[in-house]
């Protein structure tokens, strides 16, 4: 049995990854979707969290898929990109990792925002109705089934960039092929962030592919099966090159 582990965007849900499973179960590969400490209830939540611990969560996701696969993969999408690279660099037995629109650095506009957090009140906005302006009225009705907090604490936004940078320390250590996507419609992520990964990823196997769909989460949005059938298509050719 071959597993792959797959780890949603930070202040969302297991939810965002639901669809990309079920198909993934369909292609013969079992799948495990664990839901991170804070979320899915109340923001508030976050509060009692770190960074560490959402990566300790991950951790022990993957080792539990670890006992039952013979070999596994990992996923993140946007900010659970570092998750998953994070947990990559320990675990080199991981088969390969993909990587949804994922972040490791902030947009100029992000970083103001996070230098001048202590002038905002504790709970802050995190998810723009307005940029729903850009979205399908089907990948709309996707993402508010996902129940993504639309605030968070400060302190959580604080966390979600200490693991960024603790991931971009890690990049160096990671030796498994990686399979970047992303959208290059996107306005909320830094395309720099791919080239990051390109240049500083130690993998001798190296794969990106721009596209040019939606601009939400690539689980979600107008190019989600473009997405599903090129990860399953490099889990499998992964597997294949295992076994020979």
């Amino acid at each position: 049995m071959f597993g792959v582990l797959l780890l949603h965007s930070l202040f969302s849900t297991d939810l965002e990854m639901r669809e990309f499973a079920e198909y993934l179960e369909s292609q013969g590969l079992r799948t495990s979707t664990p839901l991170l400490p804070g979320h899915g209830t109340d923001p508030s939540d976050l509060e009692n969290y770190t960074y560490q611990n959402w990566i300790d969560a991950a951790d022990s996701a993957l080792k539990k898929l670890n006992s039952e696969c013979q070999v596994t993969f990992v996923v993140g999408q946007v900010t659970s990109a570092a998750l998953a690279l994070s947990i990559a660099s320990s675990h080199p037995e991981l088969l390969g990792i993909v990587i949804l629109s994922g972040i490791l650095t902030l947009t100029r506009k992000q970083n103001i925002i996070k230098h001048a957090l202590r002038f905002f009140p504790n709970i802050l906005p995190w998810a723009s109705e307005k940029s729903e302006l850009n979205y399908s009225e089907n990948t709309l009705t996707l993402m508010k089934s996902v129940k993504t907090y639309s605030k968070v604490p400060k302190k959580s936004i604080i966390e979600a960039d200490y693991l960024l940078t603790s991931t971009r320390k890690k990049l160096k250590q990671i030796n498994q092929p990686v399979y970047i996507m992303y959208s290059s419609l996107s306005k909320n992520v830094d395309q720099r962030n791919f080239q990051i990964l390109l240049n500083e990823v130690n993998s001798p196997k190296k794969k990106i592919l721009s596209i040019g769909r939606g601009e939400g989460l690539m689980t979600l949005d107008e190019g989600r099966y473009i997405v599903f059938r090129e990860a399953a298509s490099f889990f499998w050719s992964c597997i294949d090159l295992y076994q020979m």
